[in-house]
């Protein structure tokens, strides 16, 4: 009898997926706004003690699996755009956000990872924030693999009450929509609240679907928060005198809201939680990205390096509370995640994301050893933050100015061992020209497939229509 379990035994082992029980999982998304490594009150992201507490991202952490080596985009809209097409920004035109007037949105070319979901019957739903395009109809949810929507089409808010924002030109508009028609019932009410209630009501509906006829799930559930306005309800600003801290408290007590409504269900055995944050915190945040050095919208690892775990209920306890170290990256969700679902990616763009369910949960080494961390368009001179970055296992290159046309390279230079140097403190480009040429050679190769930001030529800007005035496609593409 032994000897017919050992080789069974040994081949579970092997397969993560068969070892962890996760077979086709419910798939609950959490991604927060703006922040950063030292946001949360858990090791390894806890730098420094702030008086943080997110005790419900503490018990996903304490029982789940912890990156501490993740890296997302420089902000919102290109962390947004690799998530869901597992491509880096530079090889989709998504380097910059998509502004509210903008007529260009992520090419439509693309596929997106709740596309690849659906494919296979996954029930695909977005709570929160959009911000890949709204332009035209082709460029929202329903049209890119959401059959369920609740939230705003833009970015960032000027107030997570009154769910407006400005243009380029002419008045405030109103942006929420509820499966694509605006709806200001919402006017009013603090945006995590309505996100959390949206999904915890989605959750009890299932209830009332029989077992045999209900699909598996992918929610999104994209907070807007923490990013400014530092706003939330008075209760959390009375115990916190740090604003961001309250906001942090009251965005777990939110995700703990959603855990709860889940664990009521027969969905909460198979489903798959992953949460992180789209990017850094911002300029102006303290001590929000130590240690690393730089905020939000630079290339630096402070904008880049965020908090990132994974948990499923069937996770044995040799696996809860485990940190791993390897180098990931947003756009290795989508090759992970249609894997786990049972699904492909044979229509998608070539991939740059790599599959990382082993490494995450058998302790192999990650398949990535490279980001391609970003090239941003234009040279600001020699006084801005470097414009071009490329990690390589332990190294990463910075670069003023790289033109990938013609990968002509001005301005300075840094080389940092990050590993042994995460701040980025010493630099050792004067010392390492040969690793520099390597890396160059290699940045080189990755931008054969580069493609500018995206643009629509001849297109007029956006701007809020009909009175009381709010956001809606204005582009009949």
């Amino acid at each position: 009898m032994r000897a017919i379990l050992l080789p069974l035994l040994l081949l579970l082992v092997r397969d993560g997926s068969a070892s962890c029980g996760v077979e086709r999982p419910n798939i609950l998304f959490i991604l927060i706004d703006d922040a950063g490594y030292n946001d949360l009150c858990f090791k390894p992201f806890a730098y420094q003690h702030r008086g943080v507490k997110t005790p419900n991202l503490k018990h996903l952490a304490k029982n789940g699996i912890r990156m501490s080596n993740y890296y997302a985009q420089t902000s919102c809209t290109p962390s947004r755009c690799s998530l869901m097409t597992g491509r880096y920004d530079t090889h989709v035109g998504c380097q910059a956000n998509i502004q509210p007037h903008d007529a260009h949105t992520v090419p439509l070319s693309e596929t997106f990872l709740s596309q690849n979901l659906q494919d296979v019957g996954y029930e695909t739903g977005i709570f929160g924030k959009w911000h890949l395009g709204h332009s035209t109809p082709a460029a929202l949810p329903h049209s890119r693999g959401f059959e369920f929507q609740y939230g705003p089409y833009l970015g960032s808010t000027k107030d997570h009450l009154l769910h407006t924002r400005r243009g380029e030109f002419g008045p405030s508009g109103f942006d929420w929509h509820n499966n694509g028609t605006i709806d200001f019932s919402a006017a009013g009410t603090y945006a995590p609240t309505l996100i959390t209630n949206m999904v915890v009501k989605k959750i009890k509906e299932r209830k009332n679907v029989k077992q045999r006829e209900r699909r598996p799930f992918f929610y999104y559930v994209s907070y807007l928060t923490p990013h400014g306005p530092l706003q939330c309800p008075e209760k959390w600003l009375k115990r916190h005198e740090d604003k961001k801290v309250a906001v942090l408290a009251c965005v777990d007590f939110y995700i703990g809201k959603i855990l709860k409504a889940l664990r009521n269900t027969e969905d909460y055995d198979n489903t798959l939680v992953v949460f992180s944050s789209d990017n850094g915190a911002t300029k102006g945040s303290g001590d929000s990205n130590l240690p690393f050095r730089g905020f939000k919208k630079s290339l630096w690892d402070g904008a880049l390096r965020v908090p990132a775990l994974v948990f499923h209920p069937s996770f044995p306890p040799s696996l809860r509370g485990t940190i791993r170290t390897g180098l990931y990256h947003v756009t290795d969700w989508l090759p992970t995640l249609v894997n786990l679902a049972g699904g492909n990616t044979a229509r998608n763009k070539p991939i740059d994301g790599f599959d990382i369910w082993d490494s995450l949960t058998s302790g192999v080494a990650s398949p990535r050893t490279e980001i391609l961390h970003g090239i941003m368009p234009g040279c600001k001179g020699p006084k801005a933050d470097p414009r071009t970055a490329y990690r390589w296992g332990h190294m990463k290159l910075l670069i003023d100015c790289f033109i990938p046309e013609t990968s002509e390279i001005t301005g300075r230079l840094w080389l940092y061992n990050i590993t042994a140097d995460p701040s980025e403190t010493t630099n050792l480009a004067f010392v390492n020209a040969d690793i520099i040429q390597t890396m160059f050679e290699k940045l080189k190769h990755q931008t054969e497939s580069f493609v500018p930001v995206a643009e629509c030529p001849g297109c007029p800007m956006g701007q809020p229509i009909g009175e009381p005035p709010r956001w809606e496609p204005w582009l009949d593409v």
